[in-house]
């Protein structure tokens, strides 16, 4: 098969040539663009004057489209970056500072407003004051010093007990001038934007990050921000718990302690009591002993012998004086002598010599006296009384024998 052949005219020619020289050097152009991508040097390639002199548009949008992609799927993973860095950072930050949570939300807060470039930074902590629920003020950091503020925020005033409530982050890029707290922190400038994160955990929010800055915070910022202070929560909450652990601890050994006090003189009240207890039985021993003796002696006497307490009532009496009575001895014990005689006149003359006798020193012998029993029987008496001092009871009382 032979070979056709087409001939052209110079102008046609010349024509070709420059298309071919043109598209050469645009295909050499978007190879060098291709091996500059990802660096400044591909947008520098793309203003060139070779680029802006290209007849080929299409190739030129697109490779600007490409760089653009390319330029945000860096800048992405840049923030990716970004934050994966600053939460290790911050994790092993928490974790080497879990057991004092002053020490924790001042370094935290120290670090965390140096990583996202902000000015102004507050951490607020759930606490309970008076019996209510506040938001107490753990560290605040600004301009690269720290602030030893306190303050105590009530739940719900303000935008930032309002952000307790709602659970959620409050994010503002205008920031109202009457907000004091952040701009007492700023000098006479109000920052441009202000965030305030929940530090919450499983939904129980603990506390409030506020973050203040002269400039926007980004999303990514915002993002990581809501992360660490999950990381925070989680810190807070155990350090609270080793808190409240090792208050309990200190305050189960104060009760041991004191348990062990009061067991101790509890030991002692009872050994002094046993042996109170011991020295009464051997007094009552000692009392039971005598008491029989005197009673043996009583109940051998042949005339009634009675003895009375200081209000009259019969305290001991021998066997003549109850077989006078015609009464047993349970009978007549701890009675005065109105259960046994009916005539009042009798009864007050009884009572008087009682009292003559308790005041008097020396045995008394009273003059005859009636007797009238409450069964009708009338005896005439001649009592001899004398009082003395009971030991036991520390008063005086009366031993009278009567004929």
């Amino acid at each position: 098969m032979g070979f056709r052949y087409k001939i052209m005219k110079d102008k046609d020619l010349e024509s070709l040539l420059i298309k071919t020289e043109l598209f050469q050097t645009e295909a050499a152009l978007a190879t060098q663009f291709i091996k500059a991508l990802g660096s400044a040097e591909s947008s520098n390639l793309l203003s060139s004057e070779e680029f802006e002199k290209s007849t080929n548009n299409e190739l030129l949008q697109e490779l600007k489209l490409l760089e653009e992609k390319l330029r945000i799927v860096a800048e992405e993973e840049k923030q990716r970056n970004w934050s994966a860095i600053g939460l290790a950072n911050f994790s092993q930050l928490l974790r080497e500072h879990d057991d004092d949570l002053e020490k924790l939300t001042g370094i935290f807060l120290s670090k965390l407003v140096a990583y996202v470039n902000a000015n102004q930074g507050s951490v607020f902590v759930k606490a309970e004051l008076n019996g209510r629920i506040v938001l107490e003020q753990k560290a605040c950091y600004a301009y690269d010093r720290k602030k030893y503020l306190t303050a105590i925020i009530e739940i719900g005033e303000g935008i930032l007990g309002q952000t307790f409530l709602e659970k959620e982050t409050t994010f503002l890029t205008e920031v109202p001038d009457n907000y004091v707290h952040i701009t007492s922190g700023l000098g006479d400038a109000t920052p441009r934007s202000l965030v305030l994160v929940p530090i919450k955990i499983n939904e129980e929010v603990l506390g409030i990050l506020e973050l203040a800055s002269f400039s926007v915070f980004p999303a990514h910022v915002v993002q990581f921000l809501e992360k660490v202070c999950e990381s925070l929560a989680s810190t807070i909450s155990s350090a609270q718990i080793k808190i409240q652990t090792h208050q309990l601890l200190i305050e189960s050994q104060e009760k041991t302690e004191q348990m062990k006090s009061q067991e101790e003189e509890l030991r002692q009240n009872l050994e002094e009591l046993q042996a109170t207890q011991e020295q009464m039985e051997r007094k009552q021993r000692e009392l039971d002993e005598k008491g029989n003796l005197i009673q043996l002696i009583l109940d051998n006497l042949p005339i009634p012998t009675f003895v009375k307490d200081d209000k009259g009532v019969y305290t001991m009496v021998n066997k003549a004086q109850t077989t006078l009575l015609n009464l047993t001895e349970s009978e007549i014990i701890g009675k005065d002598d109105t259960f046994f005689t009916t005539d009042e006149k009798e009864r007050s003359e009884i009572k008087k010599s009682d009292i003559d006798a308790l005041h008097s020193v020396k045995p008394i012998e009273l003059p005859t006296q009636s007797f009238t029993t409450s069964e009708g029987r009338n005896f005439i008496f001649k009592t001899t009384k004398v009082s003395f001092l009971n030991t036991i009871t520390n008063k005086r009382n009366i031993i009278g024998i009567s004929i």
